[in-house]
């Protein structure tokens, strides 16, 4: 009656604290706006929920002090486990905290010799396949718009594409890739400066989506026809990828896949501390819709 008469709560921390167990884990993505990663921490967080645990979610805008940041916060919420996209390559902090026990699973990224578990997807075989496309097309005037510099997920799609056209022989000279930093104004300005200089390609594979869809609307706005005079390729399967003119042709990946993996390794690691890290690579493939089609020119 005294608990329901003065509206009482368990302090769910102290409770937690003799327990030794918090059921929440963190959650940290890069760029909440980025739909991708949008869908990835709600996968993350129903899986969560699901098995009786709260998420933590911080979005970091890739940025490596912020990322700091909301690692020292999470620690001090005495969350049981990570679940990270890193903003770039390992940071002292986020090395502190792995090498301090905190279970930590890394996402959709490659963060070479952390000693943490890691879930990502074939991201060379994603590049390959998109340069393989437009090849087929009969694509031979083919650039790239790229993504940040440093990110082993950017390096590994830029790869798998070179390789693509490398076996071929065609060439792919330095003007005809360009840097994005994963937004849509990034793909426009991309296909912008193509169209100052008077060579633009006859096809772009923008290394995510939302960098394809700028480049898709830069493209209308210069009056240039998609897929007639210029194809298009993302990187990843949004939703919204589908809901363009064109639909945007894309190498699709599970989030829901990703999710799942990540958070059957976290549990792995919260039930034997000990348990040793592992690398899962997932698959991906090739959706093609109306942004590509052969080279009219």
């Amino acid at each position: 009656a005294a608990i329901d008469e003065l509206g009482y709560r368990p302090n769910a921390l102290a409770r937690s604290m003799r327990r030794g167990t918090t059921h929440t884990v963190g959650v940290i993505i890069p760029d909440i706006a980025n739909p991708f990663f949008g869908d990835l921490a709600r996968s993350l967080e129903d899986h969560m929920f699901e098995a009786g645990y709260s998420a933590i979610i911080c979005n970091s805008d890739g940025d490596l002090d912020k990322e700091a940041r909301y690692l020292e916060v999470l620690q001090s919420k005495q969350v049981d486990g990570l679940l990270l996209v890193a903003a770039s390559q390992p940071s002292e902090h986020l090395l502190e905290v792995v090498q301090g026990g905190t279970p930590t699973i890394v996402v959709d990224r490659e963060l070479g010799d952390l000693p943490a578990s890691q879930v990502m997807v074939a991201n060379r075989e994603g590049g390959r396949l998109a340069g393989q496309h437009l090849l087929d097309l009969g694509h031979r005037a083919i650039g790239i718009i790229a993504g940040p510099g440093g990110l082993g997920t950017s390096a590994r799609r830029l790869e798998g594409f070179t390789a693509a056209l490398t076996e071929v022989g065609v060439a792919l000279p330095d003007d005809r890739v360009m840097r994005g930093d994963f937004r849509a104004v990034s793909g426009r300005a991309a296909v912008d400066a193509w169209l100052r200089t008077g060579d633009l390609p006859t096809a772009i594979f923008a290394e995510n989506d939302l960098m394809a869809i700028g480049a898709l609307s830069g493209a209308h706005a210069a009056g240039v026809d998609v897929p007639g005079d210029l194809s298009v390729v993302g990187f990843d399967g949004i939703a919204f990828g589908a809901d363009v003119t064109p639909q945007l042709t894309t190498v699709a990946q599970s989030t829901e896949d990703m999710a799942s993996v990540a958070i059957e390794l976290l549990f792995e690691r919260l039930r034997d501390g000990d348990a040793e890290p592992r690398e899962v690579e997932l698959p991906v493939s090739l959706a093609v819709r109306g942004s590509s089609g052969p080279p009219a020119r």
